[in-house]
């Protein structure tokens, strides 16, 4: 997996030199799937809450259920307007 910030600095470069609205386009899917990858990051620690996770460990398929679950919020969260972070790093990168 490609690390966040250098995803997005890799879809800043990719678009030199192309038209405007494809650009924004660009940019846009870009800070979007930061803001899930970001949203799935803070709800990592909710995996191993008692209120939200079984007393028992986790392991093997059931683990990665979990984070696959994880990812899933956090991505449905972003899709629905999540916490504004896509908007923000898209205000920042579009004025460069």
């Amino acid at each position: 997996m490609i690390h966040s910030s250098g995803m997005l600095q890799a879809a800043v470069q990719s678009t030199s030199g192309i038209d405007e609205g494809a650009r924004h386009a660009r940019l846009k899917k870009a800070a979007g799937e930061f803001e899930a990858q970001m949203m799935g990051e803070l709800l990592k620690p909710m995996q191993n809450d008692p209120l939200f996770a079984d007393n028992e460990e986790s392991s093997g398929a059931a683990a990665t259920i979990q984070g696959m679950a994880t990812q899933a919020l956090g991505q449905a969260m972003a899709a629905h307007g999540g916490i504004g972070i896509a908007a923000k790093v898209l205000r920042s990168v579009s004025s460069e």
